[in-house]
């Protein structure tokens, strides 16, 4: 009984060997497959990652003259003036001055509201508020 045991161990071993080396073999030759592909597809990534890095210059919704295009229609007539227009890709910055702290926070509802500015999801800290009544802002708008 203990030698038909070993016996079965044995051929367990060796047909798992034989398993191995079947598989080894088939990978080897799958690689020797793909081989000649490996150098296309390294292009290919490499191709997706130029285009990639180039799409703050290609994709016209990140154009900063756009973005200061939405921002001036908008923009309330006479009590609001900007100072600063920051564009970073997909981020805006905007600062300046409005004759009353409730104009600027009527800037930022406008923006909110108008279908194309809404590209930017735009935010206001409370303004500092001078004593002649004034309202120096700053809001910022991230791109959804």
């Amino acid at each position: 009984a203990v030698l038909l045991g070993l016996a079965a161990y044995g051929w367990l071993v060796v047909s798992l060997k034989q398993r191995e080396e079947r598989i080894g073999q088939r990978v080897a030759e799958a690689e020797t497959r793909a081989a000649p592909t490996r150098a296309a597809a390294a292009a290919v990534r490499s191709t997706g990652e130029r285009w990639r890095g180039l799409r703050d210059v290609i994709e016209p919704r990140r154009y900063p003259l756009l973005h200061l295009d939405h921002v001036a229609r908008v923009m309330p007539k006479g009590g609001v003036v900007l100072r600063d227009f920051e564009s970073k890709g997909a981020e805006v910055t905007l600062r300046g001055q409005a004759r009353a702290a409730g104009e600027a926070f009527e800037f930022v509802r406008l923006l909110n509201a108008d279908e194309e500015a809404r590209l930017f999801g735009w935010s206001m800290p409370e303004p500092q508020v001078a004593e002649d009544g004034g309202a120096t802002f700053e809001i910022k708008g991230a791109m959804r």
